[in-house]
Protein backbone atom coordinates (compact mmCIF):
# COMPACT_ATOMS: atom_id res chain seq x y z
CA UNK A 1 0.00 0.00 0.00
CA UNK A 2 1.78 3.62 -0.86
CA UNK A 3 1.87 5.32 2.15
CA UNK A 4 3.47 9.17 2.90
CA UNK A 5 6.89 9.48 2.44
CA UNK A 6 7.55 11.94 5.14
CA UNK A 7 7.21 8.69 6.69
CA UNK A 8 10.66 7.54 5.81
CA UNK A 9 9.02 4.87 3.14
CA UNK A 10 7.13 4.61 0.27
CA UNK A 11 5.11 1.29 1.02
CA UNK A 12 3.30 -0.35 3.63
CA UNK A 13 3.28 -4.29 3.40
CA UNK A 14 -0.40 -5.47 5.03
CA UNK A 15 -3.56 -7.60 4.45
CA UNK A 16 -5.76 -6.47 1.13
CA UNK A 17 -8.86 -6.92 2.65
CA UNK A 18 -11.32 -10.16 2.55
CA UNK A 19 -11.82 -11.73 -1.17
CA UNK A 20 -13.99 -14.03 -1.93
CA UNK A 21 -13.45 -16.77 -4.11
CA UNK A 22 -16.24 -19.26 -4.83
CA UNK A 23 -15.37 -22.55 -7.84
CA UNK A 24 -16.63 -25.05 -9.92
CA UNK A 25 -14.61 -27.94 -11.17
CA UNK A 26 -16.41 -30.59 -13.39
CA UNK A 27 -14.34 -33.77 -14.79
CA UNK A 28 -16.10 -36.34 -17.38
CA UNK A 29 -14.23 -39.49 -18.31
CA UNK A 30 -15.64 -41.46 -21.18
CA UNK A 31 -14.43 -44.09 -23.75
CA UNK A 32 -16.08 -44.15 -26.91
CA UNK A 33 -14.47 -46.73 -28.39
CA UNK A 34 -12.98 -49.97 -26.76
CA UNK A 35 -12.18 -53.12 -28.79
CA UNK A 36 -8.93 -55.26 -28.93
CA UNK A 37 -7.48 -53.16 -31.81
CA UNK A 38 -8.96 -49.91 -30.51
CA UNK A 39 -9.18 -47.98 -27.27
CA UNK A 40 -10.08 -44.46 -27.26
CA UNK A 41 -10.14 -41.95 -24.00
CA UNK A 42 -11.02 -38.21 -23.69
CA UNK A 43 -11.33 -36.39 -20.49
CA UNK A 44 -13.07 -32.96 -20.26
CA UNK A 45 -12.46 -30.69 -17.51
CA UNK A 46 -14.33 -27.59 -16.69
CA UNK A 47 -13.34 -25.03 -14.15
CA UNK A 48 -15.32 -21.47 -12.96
CA UNK A 49 -14.33 -19.42 -10.47
CA UNK A 50 -16.30 -16.21 -8.71
CA UNK A 51 -13.51 -13.92 -7.49
CA UNK A 52 -14.76 -10.78 -5.17
CA UNK A 53 -13.51 -8.14 -3.35
CA UNK A 54 -15.76 -7.83 -0.73
CA UNK A 55 -14.37 -5.75 1.57
CA UNK A 56 -10.70 -3.64 1.87
CA UNK A 57 -7.82 -2.54 4.90
CA UNK A 58 -6.17 0.71 5.02
CA UNK A 59 -7.16 3.87 3.68
CA UNK A 60 -6.81 3.35 -0.51
CA UNK A 61 -10.60 2.14 -1.61
CA UNK A 62 -8.98 0.90 -4.72
CA UNK A 63 -5.37 0.07 -4.34
CA UNK A 64 -2.76 -0.10 -6.85
CA UNK A 65 -1.52 -3.37 -7.38
CA UNK A 66 0.54 -3.56 -10.65
CA UNK A 67 0.57 -1.49 -13.34
CA UNK A 68 1.76 0.38 -16.75
CA UNK A 69 2.11 3.48 -17.73
CA UNK A 70 -1.70 5.05 -17.51
CA UNK A 71 -3.00 1.37 -17.24
CA UNK A 72 -3.56 0.05 -13.94
CA UNK A 73 -4.29 -3.11 -12.26
CA UNK A 74 -6.54 -2.03 -8.82
CA UNK A 75 -8.55 -4.11 -6.21
CA UNK A 76 -12.20 -2.75 -6.13
CA UNK A 77 -14.89 -3.53 -3.59
CA UNK A 78 -17.80 -4.98 -5.75
CA UNK A 79 -14.94 -6.53 -8.58
CA UNK A 80 -12.95 -9.04 -8.94
CA UNK A 81 -9.39 -8.33 -7.09
CA UNK A 82 -7.50 -8.06 -10.79
CA UNK A 83 -9.62 -5.25 -11.74
CA UNK A 84 -7.84 -2.90 -14.99
CA UNK A 85 -8.21 0.24 -15.60
CA UNK A 86 -6.92 2.88 -17.86
CA UNK A 87 -7.62 6.51 -19.76
CA UNK A 88 -11.00 6.31 -22.18
CA UNK A 89 -11.87 9.28 -24.18
CA UNK A 90 -13.92 12.13 -22.97
CA UNK A 91 -17.84 11.48 -24.50
CA UNK A 92 -20.58 14.28 -24.72
CA UNK A 93 -24.04 13.43 -22.89
CA UNK A 94 -25.35 10.98 -25.86
CA UNK A 95 -22.10 9.06 -26.41
CA UNK A 96 -20.57 11.09 -28.95
CA UNK A 97 -16.43 11.14 -28.18
CA UNK A 98 -15.45 15.22 -27.34
CA UNK A 99 -11.97 15.47 -29.57
CA UNK A 100 -9.58 18.52 -29.34
CA UNK A 101 -10.73 21.24 -31.65
CA UNK A 102 -6.70 22.18 -32.89
CA UNK A 103 -5.74 18.29 -33.15
CA UNK A 104 -8.83 16.80 -34.06
CA UNK A 105 -7.44 13.78 -31.27
CA UNK A 106 -9.80 12.55 -28.41
CA UNK A 107 -10.08 14.78 -25.22
CA UNK A 108 -8.99 12.24 -22.10
CA UNK A 109 -11.89 11.73 -19.78
CA UNK A 110 -11.91 14.04 -16.80
CA UNK A 111 -15.51 13.08 -14.82
CA UNK A 112 -15.27 10.66 -12.08
CA UNK A 113 -16.72 7.79 -13.42
CA UNK A 114 -17.51 5.46 -9.79
CA UNK A 115 -17.68 6.13 -6.37
CA UNK A 116 -13.59 5.70 -5.78
CA UNK A 117 -13.00 9.13 -7.54
CA UNK A 118 -11.34 7.20 -10.52
CA UNK A 119 -11.34 9.25 -13.76
CA UNK A 120 -10.16 6.01 -15.92
CA UNK A 121 -12.68 3.56 -17.43
CA UNK A 122 -13.44 0.04 -16.30
CA UNK A 123 -11.67 -2.32 -19.02
CA UNK A 124 -12.86 -5.66 -17.18
CA UNK A 125 -10.77 -8.24 -14.93
CA UNK A 126 -7.98 -9.80 -15.68
CA UNK A 127 -9.16 -13.21 -14.31
CA UNK A 128 -11.04 -15.61 -17.31
CA UNK A 129 -14.77 -16.25 -16.87
CA UNK A 130 -14.09 -19.44 -17.22
CA UNK A 131 -11.57 -22.88 -18.26
CA UNK A 132 -11.97 -25.96 -20.09
CA UNK A 133 -9.92 -28.62 -21.22
CA UNK A 134 -10.30 -31.91 -23.46
CA UNK A 135 -7.47 -34.12 -24.01
CA UNK A 136 -7.36 -37.38 -25.95
CA UNK A 137 -5.93 -40.74 -26.18
CA UNK A 138 -6.68 -42.87 -29.25
CA UNK A 139 -4.83 -45.91 -30.01
CA UNK A 140 -5.22 -48.09 -32.77
CA UNK A 141 -3.33 -51.39 -33.31
CA UNK A 142 0.53 -50.03 -32.10
CA UNK A 143 -0.24 -46.52 -32.86
CA UNK A 144 -0.64 -44.07 -30.24
CA UNK A 145 -2.49 -40.28 -30.53
CA UNK A 146 -2.62 -38.23 -27.72
CA UNK A 147 -3.62 -34.34 -27.49
CA UNK A 148 -4.45 -31.80 -25.05
CA UNK A 149 -6.69 -28.77 -26.11
CA UNK A 150 -6.95 -25.31 -23.15
CA UNK A 151 -9.68 -22.84 -23.67
CA UNK A 152 -9.91 -19.65 -21.50
CA UNK A 153 -12.57 -17.66 -22.15
CA UNK A 154 -13.14 -13.95 -20.78
CA UNK A 155 -10.93 -11.56 -19.33
CA UNK A 156 -8.44 -8.37 -20.18
CA UNK A 157 -5.24 -7.78 -20.63
CA UNK A 158 -2.99 -5.19 -21.05
CA UNK A 159 0.14 -5.44 -24.15
CA UNK A 160 3.28 -3.60 -24.47
CA UNK A 161 3.86 -5.69 -27.58
CA UNK A 162 0.59 -3.93 -29.10
CA UNK A 163 1.40 -0.76 -27.80
CA UNK A 164 4.84 -0.70 -29.61
CA UNK A 165 3.32 -2.24 -32.95
CA UNK A 166 0.72 0.62 -33.10
CA UNK A 167 3.60 2.89 -32.24
CA UNK A 168 5.69 1.89 -35.12
CA UNK A 169 2.93 1.39 -37.48
CA UNK A 170 3.19 -2.29 -37.38
CA UNK A 171 -0.24 -2.93 -36.00
CA UNK A 172 -2.66 -3.25 -38.75
CA UNK A 173 -5.24 -0.82 -37.27
CA UNK A 174 -2.54 1.80 -38.24
CA UNK A 175 -3.56 1.40 -41.81
CA UNK A 176 -6.85 2.96 -41.29
CA UNK A 177 -8.25 4.81 -44.03
CA UNK A 178 -5.03 4.05 -45.81
CA UNK A 179 -3.34 6.06 -43.36
CA UNK A 180 -4.38 9.37 -45.10
CA UNK A 181 -5.73 11.97 -42.72
CA UNK A 182 -9.30 11.52 -41.05
CA UNK A 183 -11.91 12.53 -38.74
CA UNK A 184 -12.60 10.62 -36.01
CA UNK A 185 -16.80 9.63 -36.42
CA UNK A 186 -19.76 10.72 -34.81
CA UNK A 187 -17.07 13.20 -32.97
CA UNK A 188 -17.77 16.44 -31.25
CA UNK A 189 -16.06 19.74 -30.39
CA UNK A 190 -17.29 21.14 -27.01
CA UNK A 191 -18.40 24.45 -26.46
CA UNK A 192 -18.76 26.77 -23.38
CA UNK A 193 -20.73 30.14 -23.96
CA UNK A 194 -20.03 33.05 -21.84
CA UNK A 195 -22.49 31.55 -19.10
CA UNK A 196 -20.93 28.14 -18.57
CA UNK A 197 -23.09 26.30 -20.50
CA UNK A 198 -21.57 23.64 -22.85
CA UNK A 199 -22.72 22.62 -26.21
CA UNK A 200 -21.25 20.32 -28.30
CA UNK A 201 -21.00 20.57 -32.11
CA UNK A 202 -19.82 18.62 -35.12
CA UNK A 203 -16.02 17.79 -35.37
CA UNK A 204 -14.86 18.63 -38.93
CA UNK A 205 -11.26 18.74 -37.36
CA UNK A 206 -8.79 15.85 -40.01
CA UNK A 207 -5.79 14.03 -37.73
CA UNK A 208 -3.01 14.64 -39.92
CA UNK A 209 -3.23 17.97 -42.81
CA UNK A 210 -6.02 20.38 -42.26
CA UNK A 211 -7.41 19.92 -45.39
CA UNK A 212 -7.65 16.13 -45.44
CA UNK A 213 -5.81 15.60 -48.29
CA UNK A 214 -2.46 13.68 -48.86
CA UNK A 215 -0.82 11.77 -46.31
CA UNK A 216 0.60 13.37 -43.42
CA UNK A 217 2.78 12.27 -39.93
CA UNK A 218 0.45 13.82 -37.76
CA UNK A 219 -1.90 10.68 -38.67
CA UNK A 220 0.64 8.73 -36.94
CA UNK A 221 -0.34 11.30 -33.32
CA UNK A 222 -3.73 8.86 -33.08
CA UNK A 223 -1.61 5.48 -32.83
CA UNK A 224 0.87 7.21 -30.06
CA UNK A 225 0.52 6.98 -26.49
CA UNK A 226 1.77 10.55 -25.56
CA UNK A 227 -0.16 12.45 -28.25
CA UNK A 228 -3.54 10.43 -28.11
CA UNK A 229 -3.87 8.55 -24.44
CA UNK A 230 -7.80 9.25 -24.64
CA UNK A 231 -8.45 6.27 -26.91
CA UNK A 232 -5.04 4.17 -27.09
CA UNK A 233 -5.80 1.89 -24.59
CA UNK A 234 -9.33 0.59 -26.36
CA UNK A 235 -6.43 -1.25 -29.08
CA UNK A 236 -3.88 -2.30 -26.56
CA UNK A 237 -6.17 -3.85 -23.48
CA UNK A 238 -7.92 -6.22 -25.22
CA UNK A 239 -9.87 -9.85 -24.67
CA UNK A 240 -7.35 -12.99 -23.15
CA UNK A 241 -9.44 -15.51 -24.33
CA UNK A 242 -7.63 -18.29 -26.21
CA UNK A 243 -8.16 -21.81 -27.38
CA UNK A 244 -4.37 -23.50 -27.46
CA UNK A 245 -3.28 -26.95 -29.03
CA UNK A 246 -1.24 -27.79 -25.69
CA UNK A 247 0.86 -31.05 -27.17
CA UNK A 248 0.29 -33.80 -29.73
CA UNK A 249 2.18 -36.76 -30.16
CA UNK A 250 1.79 -39.75 -32.51
CA UNK A 251 4.08 -42.91 -31.58
CA UNK A 252 4.29 -46.87 -33.03
CA UNK A 253 4.99 -49.28 -30.17
CA UNK A 254 7.48 -51.65 -32.40
CA UNK A 255 6.62 -55.31 -32.15
CA UNK A 256 8.19 -57.41 -29.74
CA UNK A 257 10.13 -59.43 -31.93
CA UNK A 258 12.21 -56.39 -32.84
CA UNK A 259 12.41 -55.05 -29.74
CA UNK A 260 13.52 -58.23 -28.02
CA UNK A 261 16.69 -58.33 -30.47
CA UNK A 262 18.16 -55.45 -28.43
CA UNK A 263 17.19 -56.71 -25.42
CA UNK A 264 14.51 -54.19 -24.60
CA UNK A 265 10.67 -55.68 -23.56
CA UNK A 266 9.07 -52.72 -24.82
CA UNK A 267 9.99 -50.12 -27.52
CA UNK A 268 8.22 -46.84 -29.63
CA UNK A 269 9.17 -44.50 -31.51
CA UNK A 270 7.13 -40.90 -32.30
CA UNK A 271 7.03 -37.51 -32.46
CA UNK A 272 5.30 -34.20 -30.55
CA UNK A 273 5.10 -30.88 -30.90
CA UNK A 274 4.02 -28.55 -27.49
CA UNK A 275 2.22 -25.25 -27.64
CA UNK A 276 2.32 -24.31 -31.47
CA UNK A 277 -0.96 -23.93 -32.00
CA UNK A 278 -2.96 -20.52 -31.12
CA UNK A 279 -6.38 -18.93 -31.57
CA UNK A 280 -7.16 -15.79 -30.20
CA UNK A 281 -10.20 -12.72 -30.73
CA UNK A 282 -9.71 -10.75 -33.49
CA UNK A 283 -8.72 -8.28 -31.35
CA UNK A 284 -5.67 -9.93 -30.34
CA UNK A 285 -3.18 -10.55 -33.30
CA UNK A 286 -0.12 -9.79 -30.93
CA UNK A 287 0.93 -12.26 -28.20
CA UNK A 288 -0.34 -15.39 -26.58
CA UNK A 289 -2.14 -14.26 -23.60
CA UNK A 290 0.08 -16.66 -21.31
CA UNK A 291 2.86 -14.71 -21.69
CA UNK A 292 3.70 -12.52 -18.91
CA UNK A 293 6.39 -11.01 -17.65
CA UNK A 294 4.92 -9.09 -14.66
CA UNK A 295 5.13 -12.14 -12.52
CA UNK A 296 4.28 -15.77 -11.71
CA UNK A 297 1.17 -14.16 -8.90
CA UNK A 298 -1.85 -12.00 -9.24
CA UNK A 299 0.46 -9.61 -11.05
CA UNK A 300 0.59 -11.69 -13.86
CA UNK A 301 -3.03 -11.36 -14.82
CA UNK A 302 -2.57 -7.62 -15.44
CA UNK A 303 -0.96 -8.58 -19.08
CA UNK A 304 3.01 -8.29 -20.64
CA UNK A 305 5.25 -5.92 -20.86
CA UNK A 306 7.17 -6.69 -23.87
CA UNK A 307 7.69 -9.70 -23.49
CA UNK A 308 9.68 -12.66 -25.07
CA UNK A 309 7.59 -14.96 -27.13
CA UNK A 310 6.25 -18.36 -25.09
CA UNK A 311 8.58 -21.59 -26.24
CA UNK A 312 7.57 -23.66 -29.14
CA UNK A 313 8.80 -27.43 -29.28
CA UNK A 314 9.02 -30.28 -31.35
CA UNK A 315 10.63 -33.48 -31.50
CA UNK A 316 11.45 -37.17 -31.77
CA UNK A 317 11.38 -39.57 -29.11
CA UNK A 318 12.63 -43.11 -29.04
CA UNK A 319 11.03 -44.84 -25.79
CA UNK A 320 13.01 -48.03 -25.16
CA UNK A 321 11.90 -50.37 -21.58
CA UNK A 322 14.51 -53.32 -20.37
Amino acid sequence: MPIAPSTGYTNLVENLGQVTNKGLELTVNIRPIDTKSIEWDLTFLYTKNWNNVDNLTGNVPNPFLTGAYDAEMRAVVGKTVASIYAPVPQQSPDGKIVVNPATGLPLVNTTVLDSNGSQNGYYGSGLPNYTMGLSSHLRVLNFDLNFSFDFRYGGVMYSQTAELSEFVGNSESTVYNDRKPFIIPNSVNAVVDGSGKTTYIENKKFIGNADGAGQSDGYYNYFNNPANIGSLYQNIIFDRSFLKLRDISLSYTLPQQWASKIGSSRASLGIYGRNFLLWTPKSNIYVDPEATNFGNDLTGNFGEFATSPLSKSYGVVLKLTF
